[in-house]
């Protein structure tokens, strides 16, 4: 593989192969923390946590389409939305 840089080129080895060639490496001399998973009873509420948050952004994201459409179709929005 070649990479050019201005005027003048270089070889260059894929830096996915180098990577893991190295993660390998780590692995094989046990280097490597497992993943962590978090138990059923943490891994409920933050689930239920980012659903919420969620659908406040998207609430949030229709409110203002809605604020555009009507203030584009000359509705102000201070005489329908609370302050």
């Amino acid at each position: 593989m070649r990479v050019e840089r201005g005027a003048h080129a270089q070889r260059a080895e894929p830096q996915d192969l180098r990577d893991c060639q190295w993660i390998s490496e780590l692995n094989e001399h046990g280097m490597l923390r497992p993943s962590f998973i978090p138990a059923a009873e943490v891994a409920a509420p933050r689930q239920r946590t980012r659903y919420r948050r969620k659908l406040i952004e998207q609430r949030t994201s229709e409110l203002q389409r809605l604020a555009k459409v009507l203030e584009d179709g000359g509705v102000r929005s201070t005489q329908w939305l609370p302050a």
